[in-house]
């Protein structure tokens, strides 16, 4: 449950777009990792024939645990959010690590909130009863369940607030003589690659590429265009076509990326019903260094 908690902040946070069902399977990929970790943890503190002791051994384990646990938090990422690209993937990775320790430090701080008087044992030490375990369990979950819901509904109201507008770029095509300018929106959650080289797809309005090439894409000139296959809600199989660009520039606070052979999707609808943007652009265009400044390209 924590685990899913964990990547729906995330997912919320950054505006990422998954489903359940990946949900679910990444955060059983990470309580698989708890109980294997835990059970491996126990197996070498009752083993008689390990090596490492003292200092090395401490720091052995302090390692094993922080690699072993990045590399769980990538592929929960992975399973959660498809994302192949690097960048993306360490932002993502901050935000769920950094997540999970605040909230562990969370729970543990709870969980030590004095709760009962408890019951006297050998030593002169207390132990909790059975029913001072449950109501600080209780007081936990009655603490946290508020306060996280309060979370994620001012990370949604966040995300509400800043409107698309936030994602807004300047986005420039060039087919041979022709140029298209054109607003663009980034969206996170496009995971389209072309199948054959994996180049990432973004997408714009067919009407603007009609408008400005003169090029209605009949049945006789399917075959010059790129077939990419998707999934999206409501279509579990679908095809887009595409059509690669001469050159596409990206720009937005004065930051410039060029690219060159760009893959473009064709849609056949509109994106909105005011114009404010015209294309849909992927995340991996912007993920890299600039190549320039606008208006001074390299």
């Amino acid at each position: 449950m924590m685990d899913s908690f964990l990547l729906l902040f995330v997912s919320l946070f950054l505006r990422q777009t998954t489903t359940w069902l990946r949900i679910l399977a990444a955060s059983a990929a990470g309580s698989l990792y708890s109980c294997i970790y835990t059970i491996l943890t126990v197996w070498r503190a009752l083993s008689p024939s390990d090596s490492l002791s003292g200092i090395y051994g401490l720091i052995f384990n302090i390692a094993s645990s922080i690699i072993s646990y990045v590399l769980i938090c990538m592929l929960m990422i992975i399973l959660a959010f498809g994302i192949h690209n690097k960048h993306l993937l360490m932002k993502n990775l901050a935000v769920l690590y950094g997540t999970a320790v605040f909230c562990a430090g969370a729970f543990m701080l709870l969980e030590n909130l004095p709760v009962t008087e408890g019951i006297a044992v050998s030593g002169g030490e207390k132990a909790q009863d059975t029913h001072g375990l449950l109501f600080g369990w209780l007081k936990l979950f009655g603490v946290m369940i508020p306060v996280s819901a309060g979370g994620l509904w001012l990370i949604r109201a966040k995300n509400s607030h800043i409107g698309a507008n936030s994602g807004l770029y300047e986005l420039c095509l060039q087919f041979g003589e022709e140029t298209i300018h054109l607003k663009a929106l980034l969206d996170t959650g496009n995971r389209l690659y072309d199948p054959a080289g994996r180049n990432p797809v973004s997408i714009v309005e067919k009407d603007i590429l009609e408008k400005y090439l003169k090029h209605k894409y009949t049945q006789e000139e399917i075959r010059e265009l790129l077939v990419i296959p998707f999934h999206s809600v409501g279509c579990d199989h679908g095809i887009l076509f595409a059509v690669r660009a001469d050159r596409m520039t990206v720009c937005r606070d004065n930051k410039l990326w060029e690219y060159t052979k760009a893959v473009i999707g064709i849609y056949p609808g509109h994106f909105t019903g005011n114009g404010a943007y015209r294309a849909i652009l992927h995340p991996d265009m912007v993920s890299g260094q600039p190549t320039g400044t606008c208006g001074r390209e390299k």
